[in-house]
């Protein structure tokens, strides 16, 4: 028997566009068409884990202070007129250490010579703290190496160090360069269990190793943790790559700060002047007999120039000439002055900071971002093509 009823299938359209769910965790889906997303899977692999051991060498000079600075925190020893005792001195200052109690393993010494275990797989920063004469050399002997500390919600590079003959081994992201191959998501049961995770020594508060995890690639919706400004539709999609919430941290831009110079035109009627920046040609105009008219010139030149427009935004008012740069990298300004015209007081009122964060430019937010829960969550359209 046909069915004739036009509220029932095959009548009625089989997608909704509704509100979203409330109570969705980050890497959860929240928005699927099971007949057109595009979805993979990648391994967090069970990699030998190696924590950092360092070598410090002191040499002694009586009654210095000298010590080392281990993640910017400073521990400080006073020098004896011996190399042993005064390595023996700091020994002591580290291993009573109460911050350092959960982080070194272990400082042990071989006459002038410590050295420093660490008691986890973290990469760690270790300098010598050397304000006089007593000093001490700092070797790093053993590289740390970790697994992939892994969520849902992360965003995943190729692991570079394991190859798999069917399957894509994956980690976090640590360069700004590297390809995003997928986007971790939730599905029942993909966690595993906390004692198969402790089992195998891995961190309880990230997925487990030696075990393969569902990727989306193209159109699935997925909950994810956003820093900055709230994402809305429209907004551009950046990923971090580079430091603290590397591959978990999404936001609107890359993050980068770019640098702003200023500098004070002085004129000399038809003296050549202009300014030298890094990695462009020279730029030059001939001066008038009016500083501001002269700025004007040169601020036209350097925007006229293709070469030097894809880097810079020049501007002025009356004679100040100011410079923002498109992008977080730091560049040096100088002035070209080989007669009497000048530009004076050349500085950078602010700083460039480079770009942590890289753009899935195919990728889009498909939903107001909730800012009323912590951590913060965004609804992302995930689409890792073109990245």
């Amino acid at each position: 028997m046909t069915n004739t009823n036009p509220n029932a299938f095959p009548y009625v359209p089989q997608s909704a566009y509704v509100d979203i769910p409330t109570g969705l965790d980050i890497g959860d889906v929240w928005s699927s068409d099971f007949l057109n997303d595009i979805i993979g899977s990648g391994l967090i692999a069970a990699t030998a884990q190696v924590a950092a051991v360092y070598t410090l060498t002191v040499t002694a000079n009586s009654g210095d202070s000298f010590g080392v600075a281990i993640d910017g925190a400073t521990y400080i020893a006073t020098s004896t007129a011996a190399n042993d005792t005064s390595a023996e001195a700091l020994r002591l200052v580290l291993v009573g250490a109460a911050a350092l109690t959960d982080v070194v393993a272990s400082v042990t010494r071989a006459a002038n010579v410590l050295t420093l275990t660490f008691a986890n797989f973290a990469d760690h920063t270790v300098a010598p703290y050397s304000p006089a004469t007593a000093d001490v050399a700092v070797a790093e002997t053993s590289a740390a190496a970790a697994r992939a500390r892994l969520d849902f919600g992360f965003a995943v590079v190729r692991d570079s160090t394991v190859t798999l003959a069917s399957s894509t081994a994956i980690r976090e992201p640590s360069a700004i360069n590297q390809e995003v191959v997928g986007i971790l998501y939730r599905t029942v049961g993909s966690r595993g269990s906390l004692e198969s995770i402790l089992q195998r020594g891995d961190d309880p508060d990230f997925l487990a190793s030696a075990q393969a995890y569902p990727l989306a690639l193209q159109r699935l919706g997925v909950v994810v943790e956003y820093t900055g400004t709230a994402p809305q539709p429209g907004d551009d999609v950046f990923v971090t790559m580079v430091g603290a919430g590397a591959g978990r941290l999404w936001r609107r831009d890359s993050g980068a700060v770019s640098q702003v110079t200023i500098g004070t035109l002085v004129a000399n009627d038809g003296d050549t002047v202009g300014l030298a920046i890094q990695g462009l040609p020279n730029i030059t105009v001939s001066s008038t007999a009016d500083a501001t008219a002269t700025a004007t010139l040169l601020v036209n030149a350097i925007n006229g120039n293709a070469q030097a427009a894809a880097i810079v935004v020049a501007s002025s008012a009356a004679a100040v000439i100011t410079l923002t740069f498109r992008d977080g990298t730091t560049r040096t300004v100088s002035a070209v002055s080989p007669a009497t015209a000048d530009i004076t007081g050349i500085d950078n009122t602010t700083l460039a900071v480079a770009a942590t964060a890289k753009q899935l430019p195919n990728a889009s937010w498909g939903a107001v971002s909730s800012s009323d829960v912590t951590p913060t969550r965004a609804f992302l359209r995930v689409d890792v093509r073109g990245n």
